[in-house]
């Protein structure tokens, strides 16, 4: 994870500081989630992808992770996406009941 998100974080030209703004989060926080010492809550790593516009889901695996649970972290990325996307469905449906 730390290695990935430093990468990107920094090619978009953002600093730790920055990034912890834009996530309502504290700095160290934030900073934690880089060097791997906190793991950030399901919402708090989909906002970390859409403010880097980053749309693989590698960001968050360590670089020492077999291919047998990247594939598995992958299944895992996109069951939670689509909760996700049911979520705001019925969201919506309760907003319009």
């Amino acid at each position: 994870m730390r290695e990935k998100l430093i990468e990107v974080r920094k090619k978009k030209g953002y600093t730790q500081e920055q990034m912890a703004e834009k996530l309502n989060i504290a700095r160290t926080t934030y900073t934690g989630y880089e060097n791997g010492n906190v793991s950030p809550s399901l919402e708090t790593a989909l906002n970390i992808k859409k403010i880097l516009n980053y749309k693989k889901d590698d960001i968050f695996l360590t670089s020492n992770v077999s291919q047998t649970n990247n594939r598995i972290n992958e299944k895992k990325w996109k069951e939670m996406r689509r909760w996700k996307k049911k979520l705001r469905k019925y969201q919506r449906y309760v907003q319009n009941y």
